[in-house]
């Protein structure tokens, strides 16, 4: 279908107080005309019709909608329009031009096009109520996936009591008491304690640990297997 445009060649134009569009251009876009019957039998000219103008907003883009809505930045609102036709038996407003004191009255009958104009949309702004609301909540199940992790992990898993090891680093006391000895810990028997306490040094930056542990590490490796 054809649709009226304006001497300028546009459909319409856009002004201070709103868009100018001609009954042409919205009877195209609802894909009617007057002189059709609308399954009636009579014209839509001679008993009138309703249009319905939809005013769709909108100014959600369509990728990473969170990166682009923030406090600073609000993206420019777009609209849509959308004509349709409702339907209807006749749309007609009838006036009385004499007294009715008298015994014969004049009456006119108008057939027209009602326009009704609804308006909808989706908005996008930034709420700091709504953002605080959502980061305590994921903060908190974020906590709680921890504290789940951390349990399965350390006491259901098959493999616990190493997951536990290193978990907890258990590092050389940085503070000791004056009055306290320091305690030399025992010879390691076998290679693997030999060999755990060494990185164990070394993870814990224990140079007097280290220092301990490194020569009965060498004199474990240096022996045989029996």
């Amino acid at each position: 279908r054809t649709l009226q445009t304006l001497p300028n060649g546009e459909v319409g134009i856009s002004i201070k107080k709103g868009d100018v569009f001609p009954l042409g251009t919205l009877l195209g876009l609802a894909d009617t005309g007057l002189d059709e019957f609308g399954g009636m039998d009579e014209t839509l000219r001679t008993r009138g019709l309703i249009l319905v103008v939809h005013i769709i907003y909108d100014n959600r883009p369509k990728h990473f909608l969170g990166l682009q809505v923030t406090p600073w930045h609000t993206p420019r609102p777009f609209y849509t329009y959308r004509v349709t036709t409702r339907t209807s038996y006749d749309f007609q407003k009838t006036k009385t031009f004499d007294d009715p004191r008298e015994d014969e009255r004049s009456t006119r009958t108008y057939n027209g096009i009602r326009l009704v104009v609804e308006q909808s949309g989706k908005i996008a702004i930034f709420e700091i109520a709504t953002f605080l609301v959502t980061m305590t909540t994921a903060l908190g199940l974020m906590a709680v996936s921890n504290t789940l992790t951390d349990m399965i992990m350390l006491y259901v898993l098959q493999h616990k009591d190493r997951y536990k090891k290193h978990k907890f680093h258990q590092t050389k006391d940085f503070n000791p008491e004056e009055e306290e000895d320091p305690q030399t810990p025992a010879k390691p028997e076998t290679k693997e304690e030999a060999a755990e306490r060494f990185i164990e040094a070394i993870e814990g930056q224990d140079v007097e640990g280290l220092l301990h542990c490194f020569p009965h590490t060498l004199e474990l490796l240096g022996k045989k297997d029996s």
